[in-house]
């Protein structure tokens, strides 16, 4: 399968380094020539629709700064099989082949759960602790869009 169009998210609380992760899988999409998608408040947001085409200009200094840009929120709702089907839905609208998750523990089980209901639909996890290696995350996710 090839994926053409890459959503990221960012899910559970902000850790540093998130937006050193979102920057590194959007430049590496971009400059494989894939379209990269920002859902805004995690999965709430991918829900709700809260999606939009991501640019270089909207990274351009966010590894400056702290938190996460696509901010964060929790729903506990995701664990039911209705709500993870209208995420589902929303990504094949789009278009989006491919899911980056960054979060935690919580973003793992929600990732995990997601990809199991449709295996059209990769789903990618980038688990946040304390620091980020962007040269290691840039080469993951070449790999994972070639």
């Amino acid at each position: 399968m090839s994926i053409n169009k890459i959503g990221i998210l960012t899910s559970g609380g902000d850790a540093p380094g998130m937006n050193a992760a979102v920057r590194a899988v959007v430049l590496a999409g971009l400059n494989a020539n894939k379209e990269v998608y920002f859902i805004y408040d995690g999965y709430k947001g991918l829900i709700e629709g809260h999606i939009e085409k991501a640019t270089r200009e909207a990274v351009q200094d966010i590894n400056l700064r702290g938190g996460t840009i696509l901010h964060s929120a929790r729903l506990p709702e995701f664990k039911e099989v209705t709500v993870r089907e209208k995420a589902v839905a929303i990504l094949k609208e789009i278009g989006i082949d491919a899911l980056v998750v960054i979060g935690g523990d919580g973003s793992w089980m929600g990732a995990l759960r997601l990809s199991e209901m449709d295996q059209l639909i990769m789903t990618f996890l980038l688990v946040i602790t304390q620091l980020v290696l962007i040269l290691l995350l840039t080469q993951f996710v070449l790999q994972l869009i070639n």
